[in-house]
């Protein structure tokens, strides 16, 4: 793939309708402009995805041993980030993680800045919105993989990715078997390709079923702990209304569970939970908790090979690598039939 042409400061400058020299000065903060001109530069470097001249330099002629990192959510992440720190760090690369916080704005400052200071190479799970950016870096030669999010409109980006549809399908269906017919879901970000697919499955697998569904319990955007703990509260004043709880991440677990018992509300006498969850989840909770296991350590192993992989290559193809994850059956599911 052919890189595109970097854009110059001369660019950036007839473009703002001011001279190279202002421009200078603007980037490095020698002195104040109006906010009319201030803003006709800013609006300029932003469309031209203009990069100060100290991040043009060849990645492999002048590596900078830096491996940047952009992630929604540290406590999901966590596992994932030691794994490929430890991987890199083995040959000789650091690790600089930022969060996004699902901020897609955020997302976009901050690959702004891993690209200008140079970084070796990019790992992102995206919030999405970002894409134009996104295939800007990778057309400049540096290195990026898209992690735990497909973005489907750039299908020839590099991917390290879990079966995540599998997955909704596997403890969906195992909580029909157990008998629940009044499932609660709570969704995670709505602007997630990953997030609307799971829903679509789960709600494709109550049809397949017969299974009426029940959307006064499905909640969007259910990320922070203020959120979960909200949506936990409605569902819990209801429950003769829902036997289970269908969590998408980590967090949403925790969280639920955490208000249940603030309630003396008991797991799974009272109600049920299952979802994407942690390896310690099978111990640490009084249950073991019925759950997908994501597989932290192949998704940071695969990760990391692929990007130093990426890094040597002097004409990369595009890969895809999607990763198993475990369905462990605990005892947070109660047998209804």
């Amino acid at each position: 793939m052919m890189k595109q042409k970097r854009s110059t400061i001369k660019q950036v400058a007839e473009k703002a309708g001011v001279s190279p020299a202002t421009i200078s000065r603007y980037l490095n903060n020698s002195r104040s402009f109006p906010d009319d001109v201030k803003e006709r530069i800013s609006n300029a470097i932003k469309d031209l995805h203009y990069a100060p001249n100290a991040s043009a330099r060849s990645l492999k002629q002048n590596k900078t041993q830096i491996i940047g990192m952009i992630i929604p959510d540290m406590v999901v992440y966590t596992h994932i980030c030691k794994i490929i720190e430890h991987i890199l760090y083995d040959h000789h690369y650091s690790l600089m993680i930022a969060t996004s916080d699902y901020d897609s704005q955020k997302e976009y400052q901050l690959l702004q800045k891993l690209f200008q200071q140079g970084v070796d190479g990019i790992l992102l799970a995206s919030c999405g919105q970002n894409n134009e950016y996104i295939s800007f870096i990778r057309d400049q030669g540096v290195p990026i993989i898209l992690f735990d999010r497909y973005l489907s409109t750039l299908p020839d980006m590099n991917y390290v990715l879990e079966k995540g549809v599998e997955c909704v399908r596997k403890f969906t269906e195992y909580a029909i078997s157990q008998g629940h017919r009044k499932m609660a879901y709570l969704q995670g970000p709505s602007n997630e390709l990953v997030s609307t697919e799971r829903f679509d499955e789960f709600r494709r697998i109550l049809g397949a079923h017969g299974i009426p569904e029940n959307p006064r319990f499905y909640y969007k955007q259910v990320m922070t702990q203020e959120e979960i703990k909200k949506a936990s509260n409605d569902i819990l004043d209801h429950l003769d209304e829902v036997t289970i709880v269908i969590t998408t991440n980590a967090k949403q677990i925790k969280h639920f569970v955490m208000t249940a018992n603030e309630r003396g509300i008991r797991i799974p006498d009272d109600i049920s939970i299952t979802g994407f969850g942690l390896d310690e989840y099978r111990t640490l909770f009084p249950y073991p908790m019925t759950c997908i296991i994501q597989n932290h350590r192949e998704i940071g192993k695969q990760c990391a090979k692929m990007m130093l992989e990426l890094i040597d290559d002097e004409a990369p193809q595009p890969k895809k690598i999607l990763i198993d994850s475990d369905f462990f059956i605990g005892s947070s599911v109660k047998r209804l039939c």
